[in-house]
């Protein structure tokens, strides 16, 4: 009886080279169907297969700051003459993943302001 192969595995996750964006897997086969057996032949060909993949998480992505919002309306506080205002960010351009860092920096900057 000749040997002949089962069919492959399914592919192992991908192992990511985050320097390089790319990653490698491999899935396996074995000729036990049947196995070869009185003199038979054995199975011609490999059993182990690799590749390359491309898995999101192979690329990190740091996080980027979006714009600042505008100032908000001024707080005056009358008995000072003076007052205060916000503006904020998020840290979603893009969004960090895979192991990204995220922003450096503050969301959120409050000011002070003299709104007539």
């Amino acid at each position: 009886t000749h040997g002949g192969w089962v069919e492959w595995s399914d592919w192992s996750s991908c192992d990511c080279d985050h320097s390089t964006g790319t990653g490698k897997w491999n899935r396996t086969r074995s000729c036990t169907d049947p196995v070869p057996s009185c003199g038979g032949n054995d199975c011609v060909g490999e059993t182990a297969d690799n590749g390359t993949c491309n898995d999101q998480c192979c690329q990190i992505t740091h996080g980027g700051w979006v714009e600042w919002s505008d100032w908000s309306s001024c707080d005056c506080d009358h008995s000072t003459g003076t007052g205060k205002w916000n503006r904020t960010r998020s840290c979603t351009d893009p969004v960090p993943s895979c192991d990204g860092n995220d922003c450096v920096g503050e969301a959120a900057e409050n000011g002070t302001c003299n709104d007539q």
